[in-house]
């Protein structure tokens, strides 16, 4: 779903001869991209992940959609407007989507051409990272749903093994569970 997310991102809001597209998820402080319309996305993305600083991260921290028009003067994030360039893009848009609990989020937009992206494009992704934010939000309490059911699955496993377990140990000694 979050990959077709992207997708549907990249195709609506860009030319899509010239735009890709990526989505980060931030929990527990890490981030992770969950969806990327192809690997030069993902790749991006991780040079973000291991300077600790990029469009994207500055835009879920900031809370504020961060337009780089053109990547050859950009100054504020060396590796990352390197790396962007080495793949041939040549301006970004990132716009944090909002979750509720601990999670963060933001959209991330590449294009290959400088001043890739329109004001009115801008102003549709405002638009739209507002139902983007909703598809995010129910993937990530689905997932945490799913994980909690599992913790708790593990956690009736263990129990019937430490009661089984402590039954052992009171046959062999003869004794309760009853502390004294």
């Amino acid at each position: 779903m979050l990959d077709e997310l992207a997708e549907f991102s990249a195709l609506t809001l860009a030319d899509p001869a010239a735009a890709f597209c990526s989505i980060t998820l931030i929990q527990r402080k890490k981030p992770v991209t969950v969806a990327s319309t192809i690997v030069n996305a993902l790749r991006l993305d991780e040079t973000q992940y291991s300077a600790g600083e990029g469009p994207c991260l500055t835009a879920i921290r900031e809370q504020a959609i961060i337009h780089v028009p053109d990547l050859n003067c950009e100054r504020r994030w060396p590796d990352y407007t390197a790396a962007a360039l080495g793949e041939g893009v040549e301006s970004s848009l990132s716009i944090p989507l909002l979750l509720e609990g601990e999670a963060e989020a933001g959209l991330n937009m590449y294009s290959t051409r400088s001043h890739g992206f329109t004001g009115e494009d801008i102003d549709m992704v405002e638009a739209y990272a507002y139902y983007a934010s909703k598809a995010l939000r129910l993937a990530v309490r689905i997932s945490q749903l799913a994980e909690a059911k599992t913790n708790l699955a593990a956690a009736l496993e263990s129990r019937t093994t430490i009661d089984l377990a402590t039954g052992a140990i009171m046959a062999e000694n003869r004794c309760s569970q009853r502390l004294p």
